[in-house]
């Protein structure tokens, strides 16, 4: 089995030039929690998860900052100004880390290690330089677990 048996051919992205309203909407809807980002030319340019969203919606000191003293209904975060946050393109906040890279060929227990190794939640499937497809770790696991686990209950 390989990448091009179990990826997801027709991939949803976004435009760098999307804001945040259109990429937290896109992402609900979906319920993704990521789509890679292109450019005009469609070229995968990086990534937008709910990890940048949230990143953008609360202030940088909130990594550092152990809060887990707070009770669950203690009011910590600071009044942020939505407006000025739900135009802000997706290219000023997108991660430009490039996701894995996999040939159509790629066998799916070479892209599983690659998942792995590197920590990654999904991989792009690239044909010709152009994205052709996307593998998440649920489409392997799908295709390699799944049918181990047909076991009889015993």
């Amino acid at each position: 089995m390989v990448a091009r048996d179990i990826m997801t051919s027709e991939v949803v992205t976004i435009g760098e030039q999307a804001t945040a309203r259109e990429a937290a909407d896109l992402l609900l809807r979906l319920r993704y929690d990521a789509v890679p980002v292109v450019n005009a030319a469609g070229d995968a340019v990086g990534i937008v998860s709910y990890e940048d969203l949230i990143r953008l919606a609360l202030p940088e000191y909130l990594d550092d900052v152990d809060l887990s003293f707070l009770p669950a209904s203690a009011p910590f975060l600071p009044a942020v100004d939505a407006a000025a946050i739900c135009d802000v393109q997706v290219a000023s906040f997108m991660r430009r880390d490039r996701m894995p890279e996999v040939s159509p060929e790629e066998p799916v227990a070479e892209i599983a290690r690659i998942m792995l190794r590197d920590n990654v939640r999904r991989v792009a499937v690239m044909e010709e330089g152009r994205l052709a497809g996307i593998i998440s770790r649920g489409d392997v696991v799908r295709a390699i677990v799944s049918p181990l686990m047909t076991c009889s209950p015993g």
